[in-house]
């Protein structure tokens, strides 16, 4: 599971890092054009759309983890109810049935049967 979020956490970042390389390959700098408010409206746009895809991707991310992990917590719980209820009853179940025996069973002692006179 580790292996896997590591890899999914370095596609991300490669995938960051080339959206930037793309970016800054294709933006123009100059310092003094007559289209200045237009590229600073143009890049905020860029920005806004990467910045959601990014979130995008770790919005799912989270949802794959957590669907993971939720698996995980359960699968240890289930064994953790299992070897406690098998101790339980590996020390306490001869007791427990003996008990309910001799509550249920009419003759379960030889001294508690009822003496029958003739």
């Amino acid at each position: 599971m580790k292996n896997f979020l590591a890899g999914v956490v370095i596609t991300v970042g490669a995938i960051n890092v080339a959206l930037f390389f793309l970016w800054l390959s294709l933006v123009k700098v100059q310092a003094v054009s007559d289209k200045a408010p237009e590229y600073v409206y143009n890049t905020i746009s860029i920005n806004f759309t990467i910045l959601q895809i990014t979130l995008g991707v770790v919005a799912f991310d989270t949802a794959v983890a957590g669907f993971f992990g939720y698996q995980a917590i359960k699968d240890g719980a289930m064994k953790k109810a299992h070897d406690t209820a098998a101790t339980f009853l590996r020390e306490e179940g001869k007791r427990l049935i003996e008990e309910e025996v001799s509550k249920r069973a009419i003759f379960y002692n030889q001294s508690a049967r009822p003496q029958h006179e003739p």
